[in-house]
Formats: C-alpha cells, sequence, structure tokens
C-alpha cells in the first residue's frame, strides 16, 4: 500500500514517485524526468498536480536546505581553524634544503593579517546586525538639522521682526 497515496492501484512505488519528485525538483522539467526514470510524461504531469506531490516538495526542499547549511557550516569551521592556525602558527612554505624540499612555517604578512581581520569585524558586526562601515548619511542628517535650525531661526527672527513693526 502506498503511503504517498493511500487506495491507489498505482503500478508505481512511492520510492519512484519520490525519486520522481526530487529529479523535478533539480531538473525542472518533465520529460527529462520521464526519460531518466522510465515514467511517462504525462504520469509526471498528473503527478505534480497532487497535494502528496507538493508536500513532498516542501519535505525534499527542507531536507536538502538543511544539508547544505550543514555542509557550508562545516565549511566555515574548518575554514575558521586554519585560519586561526596560520594566525597563530603562520603559513606553511616549501623551502628548499640540503635533502630536498621541506615544509616551514613563516609569519603572515601583516596586510594579509589586517585582511583577516577587517573581514571577520564585518562578519561579527552582519551577525550582530549593526553596521559594517561609517556612512556619509549620519554627516547628511547632521547638515540637514543644521539647515532646519537656520531656517527656523531665521522664520522667528522675520516673525519678531514683523510683530515689532506693528
Amino acid at each position: 500500500m502506498s503511503e504517498l497515496c493511500p487506495g491507489s492501484t498505482s503500478q508505481y512505488t512511492d520510492e519512484q514517485r519520490r525519486a520522481a519528485c526530487a529529479e523535478y525538483l533539480i531538473k525542472g522539467n518533465a520529460r527529462a524526468v520521464a526519460r531518466a526514470l522510465n515514467i511517462p510524461e504525462r504520469t509526471i504531469y498528473d503527478w505534480k498536480d497532487q497535494e502528496w506531490w507538493h508536500t513532498l516538495s516542501i519535505t525534499i526542499r527542507k531536507q536538502t536546505e538543511d544539508r547544505i547549511t550543514s555542509e557550508l557550516d562545516q565549511i566555515i569551521e574548518r575554514a575558521h581553524r586554519e585560519t586561526l592556525d596560520r594566525l597563530d602558527n603562520g603559513d606553511v612554505q616549501l623551502v628548499k634544503g640540503a635533502d630536498g624540499y621541506e615544509e616551514r612555517r613563516v609569519p603572515i604578512k601583516g596586510k594579509d593579517a589586517a585582511t583577516i581581520a577587517a573581514i571577520a569585524v564585518d562578519k561579527r558586526q552582519i551577525l550582530l546586525n549593526k553596521p559594517t562601515s561609517i556612512s556619509g548619511k549620519a554627516e547628511g542628517l547632521t547638515d540637514l538639522m543644521a539647515q532646519f535650525e537656520r531656517l527656523a531661526r531665521e522664520s522667528r527672527e522675520r516673525s519678531e521682526k514683523v510683530v515689532s513693526e506693528q
């Protein structure tokens, strides 16, 4: 009995339906899915209109998103470890010696350390939902406020002049 299509008498298994849905999410083309899985194209189109297809699509997308997020987290973690190692112990360089080439640690260059620090600060600011750079907007607002104050002062002076002339 089918979990995806209870009461179905179809010749296709739930695994074939899942495979078709997953292939469609990757290829976005019913004809390509039909060829790849040897299922009639019309069947793929019919399945796409079913509620189980929509539900399964959401599940597959979420699983894929979770897997990719996990893999990206691993990449970030490894890159951070390597960066910390280079900051602490220097870069690995191949140096020609009497017995051939050997690896030697050399301190990283100052500009590389500064770049690493700048990127790390920017990323931390983004994570904390804070600005990553100083922009001219604050100065623009300060200038605008000064203009409003000047206009208000001039308006008061004109009003006082009119009142004193009466």
